[in-house]
């Protein structure tokens, strides 16, 4: 639970604008926060990552990564 609708919207901007950084380690991070909520906004996660997804070139284990974590599947 993220708290308050301003908290969440505010969380999922702030991890939605660090994939935008191309530094893996910026956007590991994201991924590995936005897999932490996906179970609380499940449809807004998928929305960033699958955005995220379609912009990018990205290499096969970050798009695994990304793909794991749009399901919440992130230890």
């Amino acid at each position: 639970m993220l708290g308050t609708k301003e908290t969440q919207d505010t969380v999922l901007n702030v991890l939605e604008r660090t994939l935008t950084i191309e530094h893996r380690a910026c956007r590991e991070g994201a991924l590995h926060g936005l897999g932490h909520i996906a179970n609380s906004c499940p449809e807004n996660v998928r929305e960033i990552i699958d955005g995220f997804l379609s912009k990018n070139k990205l290499d096969d284990k970050l798009v695994a990564y990304a793909l794991k974590a749009r399901e919440g599947n992130i230890l």
